[in-house]
């Protein structure tokens, strides 16, 4: 068996009735992304159930985005900045433990690209010479949420890493600089 080969997950082929307007449906969103019908309907699928089926389990709510960042505006700063350390990277690494059974950094940052796959924000993480790495988050919820986040962050690299992170944030963006000697590099 090649490289390419064991990487290419195995297909089944399925037969299955859909209402046509359905059918309409995803064959406009796979031309809109300039994929295939058979992509597109996969891609679906795997939302489900990489994302929707644990979210539900996990007891994940969806709440309009106006009235998320309404909720952010009657937050003073400092409980913003709080949460933001000593709430969210607990439940980031409750929720690993939930999706894949490890609460390790690696599996924090697995659920945060699983996350990125199936949700938002868009997050990224790119690696720089010297043992460097960069994070960025882009969200619509307004620059209160940056804050939690940029909070959030900083408390994720120090615990998980032993090193002071530089964080910037802005509107919808933050970005999260640190270098981590192999050495250095601990689990939750």
């Amino acid at each position: 068996m090649s490289d390419q080969e064991a990487r290419e997950p195995k297909t089944v082929i399925r037969s299955i009735r859909i209402p046509e307007s359905l059918s309409r449906s995803i064959q406009k969103e796979a031309d809109k992304e300039g994929t295939t019908f058979n992509a597109r309907v996969s891609a679906i699928l795997s939302r489900h159930f990489e994302w929707e089926v644990k979210a539900q389990e996990f007891g994940y709510i969806s709440i309009p985005k106006a009235q998320f960042r309404l909720l952010l505006e009657e937050i003073g700063d400092e409980a913003l900045v709080k949460f933001g350390r000593e709430i969210v990277p607990g439940e980031w690494r409750e929720t690993a433990e939930f999706w894949f059974g490890d609460s390790s950094t690696e599996a924090v940052l697995d659920y945060f690209k699983l996350r990125a796959r199936n949700n938002s924000p868009h997050f990224t993480m790119k690696s720089e010479g010297g043992g460097g790495t960069v994070i960025t988050v882009r969200h619509d919820f307004g620059p209160r949420w940056s804050i939690v986040l940029k909070s959030a962050f900083q408390e994720f690299v120090k615990q998980a890493y032993h090193v002071e992170p530089q964080v910037s944030s802005g509107e919808s963006v933050v970005t999260v600089r640190f270098k981590v000697a192999s050495q250095n590099q601990h689990y939750y």
